[in-house]
């Protein structure tokens, strides 16, 4: 037994989005709406873990696009930014160390640094489009 322990970006991505469905309320949303009672809470869900997730896998890879959206954005949207980011640390934190036995991987199949960080940056973007596509349509809320 080595003690490492695999964990996927799929695997992260499920429970980002279990603990975010778990801190919505239902009883927040009317029934008497057009869609619907669970048809709001769903889609309420799933943008909530869309900007939930795009902001940790951002600020997990240092992307220069979250300082432009953080400089763009108004004082309101900036300190629920911030805050969303502060109450994900934890997640972030956990992203980063992934991705980098992710990179630690790819050098040890010979990738320089940058082709490695590259590499697994890309792949995971990819996985995270899927998942934010199947979260939509397929997760039971």
């Amino acid at each position: 037994m080595n003690g490492n322990v695999d964990y996927s970006f799929e695997e992260f991505l499920s429970d980002l989005f279990g603990e975010v469905k778990s801190s919505i309320s239902k009883n927040n949303f009317n029934s008497k709406s057009k869609e619907g009672k669970n048809s709001s809470y769903k889609k309420t869900v799933n943008e909530v873990f869309r900007f939930v997730s795009e902001l940790c896998f951002k600020a997990a890879i240092n992307s220069p696009d979250l300082t432009v959206l953080l400089e763009k954005s108004g004082s309101e949207d900036k300190r629920i930014i911030e805050e969303t980011l502060i109450s994900n640390m934890g997640n972030i934190r956990m992203l980063r160390a992934l991705f980098m036995k992710q990179i630690a991987s790819q050098l040890e199949s010979g990738l320089t640094k940058r082709q490695a960080a590259k590499q697994v940056i890309s792949h995971n973007n990819g996985i995270l489009i899927d998942f934010l596509g199947k979260s939509a349509r397929e997760f039971p809320i």
